[in-house]
């Protein structure tokens, strides 16, 4: 009888944890604000693989440059 009580606890606590995870995955972010994002023309390399990205839009409170190959990409200059 015990390892039936131990075991629907278990299960309560399992179900528990995935709906918790599956309801925080549901829940859509926030939209950016349409004012906070300017244009711009920026050119970044990876410093891992090469990979190149030219970001044409920018949010204007935010200063970090994208990540690629889990490593910040390095701005390069295009005339």
């Amino acid at each position: 009888m015990i390892k039936i009580l131990i075991a629907v606890a278990i299960g309560y606590v399992i179900w528990k944890m995935l709906s918790g995870t599956i309801r925080m995955l549901a829940v859509e972010p926030d939209a950016p604000d349409p004012d906070d994002v300017v244009p711009t023309e920026e050119h970044f390399r990876c410093i891992v693989c090469g990979s190149e990205a030219t970001m044409t839009l920018r949010s204007a409170t935010e200063d970090a440059s994208p990540r690629h190959c889990r490593e910040s990409m390095q701005p390069i200059w295009r005339a």
